[in-house]
């Protein structure tokens, strides 16, 4: 039918996977495999030496300065253009933010989910899991990790606290648990049953809260830290004070289904396949 290029951080197997890009990049490489009437490319960002395709799907940080211009003229692809939530300057952006600042080059889709990777278990009652900080913003109001951990410091919580950075931790807590930056499919496995979790930094990526909700964990976070969108979609409880966050803690968690809300990755191979038939002519 034709040829797609998944030009990304590129993984052997899921063992590997210890970002946001490496784990979108791969799931979408692996739904694009089991539709036998394409030929996929999947190929690391670093590498240079590009096959011939139709088209090339670039997942990849802001700061990994992807040259898509460069990129069309190596692979003589039909259009270049990326799937993350944010938009780039190429022929086409998979987006699934509808905050940003949406173009002519942007094709809005429902957020993914790797529906057999997320499952919904029983949750530890009062369990809090914390997320990591965010290095550049440590000491800013953009960075309210410690002062949550501070929050809940000695109340009646099981309270655990992700780990991403050397330097991400402070004192230890008797009633803290540190969780480990670890790879995606042991991540899901150690936070499979927290009831809540708790949104800490500015600029969050979505797939943490993703994650979290589809598997039916409640969600928190302060108040203008998540994109409007997704707030409203996956009924993020916001806060502004502390008070706030504890009155939300103390209410029942609801039984939320998301599953209208987000798309599998295969059934976002077939809205990706009907953009490219329609562009083949």
């Amino acid at each position: 039918m034709y040829s797609v290029l998944i030009y990304t951080w590129k993984l052997k197997s899921w063992a590997e996977s210890f970002n946001s890009v490496q784990m979108l990049g791969y799931n979408l490489y692996l739904a694009f495999l089991r539709n036998k009437e394409i030929t996929v490319f999947y190929e690391d960002i670093s590498n240079t030496n590009l096959p011939k395709c139709d088209f090339v799907i670039a997942i990849a940080y802001g700061s990994d300065k992807v040259d898509f211009e460069n990129i069309k003229k190596k692979t003589c692809a039909l259009k270049v253009g990326s799937f993350r939530q944010v938009k780039y300057d190429c022929d086409f952006n998979f987006v699934f933010n509808s905050d940003e600042m949406l173009d002519k080059t942007c094709i809005l889709i429902p957020p993914p989910y790797n529906k057999s990777l997320l499952l919904n278990v029983e949750k530890q009652k009062k369990s809090v899991l914390v997320d990591h900080c965010w290095k550049s913003y440590l000491g800013t109001e953009k960075d309210l990790t410690f002062q949550i951990v501070d929050w809940l410091d000695d109340k009646d919580y099981f309270v655990s606290r992700m780990i991403r950075f050397d330097d991400d931790y402070d004192t230890l807590r008797k009633n803290v648990k540190f969780i480990w930056y670890t790879n995606y499919l042991a991540y899901l496995k150690i936070t499979n049953d927290f009831e809540n979790f708790v949104v800490t930094h500015c600029d969050s990526y979505p797939f943490g809260v993703i994650d979290m909700a589809m598997r039916g964990t409640r969600v928190l976070s302060p108040k203008g830290f998540l994109p409007v969108c997704m707030v409203k979609d996956f009924k993020i409880n916001e806060f502004s004070n502390k008070s706030e966050f504890f009155d939300i803690l103390a209410s029942s968690v609801p039984n939320n289904d998301f599953s209208s809300v987000c798309i599998d990755y295969n059934e976002i191979v077939l809205l990706m396949n009907d953009k490219f038939v329609e562009w083949l002519g």
